[in-house]
């Protein structure tokens, strides 16, 4: 992992860089993330893989982080309907208020 991040590519997550990234504060979807090569999806999915001789303490980190990717997606689902739903009851609005067009019978 150290002759790819020193290569600039792609790394690993291990559960000591997510302690590392949780010491410093920082959150799965920053930019230092994306700089390190790490994509959205990528790093889900090394989250999720379990490796073998895992230790209790490794996989408590792995858990933790884990239920804190659910967690943030489920703020973020819910935000998107709270705003697809105010979203269109400002559009219902909207229309409710606008005047209608007069209609004009050809003679």
């Amino acid at each position: 992992a150290a002759a790819a991040a020193a290569a600039g590519g792609p790394q690993r997550l291990t559960p000591a860089a997510l302690v590392a990234a949780a010491a410093d504060g920082s959150d799965s979807g920053s930019e230092d993330a994306a700089e390190a090569g790490f994509d959205g999806c990528s790093m889900a999915t090394s989250i999720y893989e379990r490796p073998k001789g895992e230790s209790a303490e490794e996989r408590r980190v792995r858990k933790a982080a884990v239920k804190a990717l659910q967690r943030d997606a489920r703020a973020t689902k819910k935000q998107l309907k709270q705003m697809y739903a105010s979203e269109a009851s400002r559009q219902q609005r909207q229309q409710a208020a606008a005047p209608k067009a007069a209609v004009f019978a050809i003679p």
